[in-house]
């Protein structure tokens, strides 16, 4: 999944299909950390939820740099 001009992203959803199973998103993408040279770094999520879900979640937040921390949607929490 594209997230609009960032065009090195992908999102996978693992949606419980049935009552008592939790559901994950996981989030990997490029980010540049220093604009003068181009260097760039991969940053990861993944994200839990405690209950089943009946509709697709929402789309993480991606930060505008490297130094800020991707947030899990709504109903999520970040897997350690």
């Amino acid at each position: 999944m594209l997230f609009g001009k960032l065009k090195q992203s992908v999102m996978n959803i693992a949606q419980a299909k049935r009552e008592g199973l939790k559901s994950y998103q996981g989030l990997v993408y490029l980010t540049k950390i220093d604009n003068d040279n181009g260097e760039t770094a991969t940053l990861a999520k993944l994200c839990e939820t405690s209950e089943s879900l009946s509709k697709s979640p929402q789309m993480p937040k991606i930060p505008k740099n490297s130094s800020e921390e991707i947030e899990c949607p709504s109903g999520f929490k970040a897997v350690r």
